[in-house]
């Protein structure tokens, strides 16, 4: 375990690169490890704005619905992989012409791509049968693609049968049933988690299950480093009366075992972790759940301790938190589009030194008063960004 807690802390750093500049730090932890500290400025990296580097600097979008399916069918939360020039989503497919609210029960993990990074994606074939949820998609270091996911293909209940136009009767509604027992206790320092993965030599396929059991690591995140050193991210409740909180695990590679290294003070669900290509920093985004669905983020140098935008526990006061982007979706085209629900968030990092620095995947709803939905794209910074 010491092994592995040095390769993460050992993270190279690279040369660093400056946009945006806001004013009032002292060490680039004050700029949230999103740029650097100079003169007692922060000077932001190309995907990052604000006065201490922690909003993501989402432009207008060429396409925002990156998969709307066809037909009134829901998506949520696509994440996307770029092979051989074309690039491949990993979503969860609401079967049955269902929305968002029968994601327990009609969840599948389909496969999507296109010739873009925003898109339109096309659907190809269903990967993993209901239940299937919450897909994150890497290449590891020796070639192997892999979907960390929750759900094992297997159905607790009956699907849900007389949806239309891609939402949700409210007698079949199963959103709220979000109880303790399935978010999973947190796990003591030391013991191991089992995520559960789809692997294969091919983003095509044909898949392998590492099956660690239907939520044995909650809405994983995960994070491959070159050495294949794995930083796994589940989500835990804890206290009383319960709060959704990040807990850390680490494996030599991907296959595991994972060994659980701290729980943090990161609040929250829905994370994606990556490495900043400037420094090597470590990045979180993810939403909070108190005192309201926050989009924000958190920030470390070794993977293990991380520090939050805000502590968004259940004291929590409205006015002390700020977002990490927009609720609202802006497009080329002037087009502004307001969101009920925007979650579910994943990145696509441009490895270019042109054109934006990344692409936000998200899933999104846009009526309170209905649960379809569908995945979302907007473009991240870029390498000339000023201000």
């Amino acid at each position: 375990l010491s092994l592995i807690m040095a390769a993460i802390a050992a993270v190279s750093a690279a040369t660093m690169a400056s946009a945006a500049v806001a004013i009032g730090c002292t060490t680039r932890m004050d700029c949230s490890l999103g740029g650097q500290c100079v003169g007692g400025q922060c000077h932001c990296f190309a995907m990052w704005k604000g006065p201490n580097c922690s909003e993501l600097a989402v432009l207008p979008s060429t396409n925002v619905r990156a998969w709307d399916r066809p037909g009134n069918q829901s998506s949520w939360g696509g994440s996307v992989v770029e092979d051989g020039g074309m690039f491949h989503m990993f979503a969860a497919d609401m079967t049955g012409h269902c929305g968002l609210n029968a994601w327990q029960r009609n969840s599948a993990i389909r496969h999507a791509t296109a010739t873009t990074p925003e898109g339109p994606y096309t659907a190809d074939e269903i990967v993993m049968k209901p239940f299937g949820h919450n897909p994150t998609v890497h290449k590891a270091p020796d070639g192997t693609f892999l979907i960390y996911h929750i759900g094992n293909g297997q159905m607790p209940t009956a699907p849900i049968t007389d949806c239309t136009n891609g939402t949700t009767p409210k007698s079949g509604s199963d959103d709220q049933n979000l109880d303790r027992a399935r978010v999973g206790e947190a796990l003591p320092l030391g013991t191991q988690v089992n995520p559960n993965i789809l692997y294969s030599s091919s983003v095509t396929g044909p898949w392998k299950a590492v099956v660690g059991g239907s939520y044995s690591c909650n809405n994983p995140a995960a994070h491959i480093f070159p050495n294949g050193t794995t930083l796994l991210i589940c989500k835990v409740m804890t206290g009383n009366p319960g709060i959704r909180t990040m807990q850390v695990a680490v494996a030599s590679s991907w296959k595991g075992p994972y060994t659980v290294v701290s729980t943090t003070n990161v609040y929250g669900e829905d994370a994606y972790i990556w490495e900043q290509p400037e420094d090597g920093s470590l990045h979180m985004l993810l939403h909070s759940m108190h005192p309201a669905k926050i989009p924000t983020t958190a920030w470390s140098l070794d993977g293990i301790h991380w520090t939050p935008a805000f502590v968004a526990n259940l004291s929590t006061p409205i006015g002390a938190t700020y977002p990490s982007f927009p609720h609202m979706l802006t497009t080329t085209g002037g087009e502004a589009l307001p969101t009920a629900r925007r979650e579910r968030h994943q990145l696509l990092l441009n490895p270019s030194a042109s054109g934006p620095a990344g692409w936000l995947f998200n899933g999104v709803t846009t009526d309170k008063n209905s649960d379809f939905s569908f995945t979302s794209v907007q473009a991240i910074g870029g390498s000339t960004r000023v201000g």
